[in-house]
């Protein structure tokens, strides 16, 4: 029993100076400038949390309104983009920030429009 408390604790200590060793991955600066704009343009447009589920459309400002599976594909593809920026994937979190443009464009929701 002696000999097997010194080689977990060696394992402890090796495994802990192996997390500590390993540093989080930084926001690329490719996708952190397009993560805050289209974060601003997505803020912009204003949308409520859906109160219900099943809540057929969801109001912004100035009265505009998609439908609920719109709303949750936008703040999907966000929410995706802005984890993967964080994680360092810059190419996964710009395609997801051009599909969300892309969808927000479609529906009328873009700066341009």
């Amino acid at each position: 029993m002696k000999k097997v408390l010194p080689l977990a604790g060696v394992a402890m200590v090796i495994l802990c100076a192996a997390g500590t060793l390993a540093s989080p991955a930084q926001p690329d600066a490719a996708c952190a400038a397009p993560l805050a704009a289209v974060t601003r343009q997505w803020d912009d447009v204003g949308f409520q949390v859906p109160a219900k589920p099943a809540q057929i459309y969801v109001v912004g400002k100035a009265g505009r309104q998609v439908s609920e599976i719109d709303y949750a594909f936008l703040k999907n593809q966000l929410v995706l983009a802005s984890h993967e920026c964080d994680a360092g994937d810059t190419s996964d979190a710009l395609r997801h920030i051009a599909a969300m443009r892309h969808r927000l464009a479609q529906l009328g929701l873009s700066p341009e429009q």
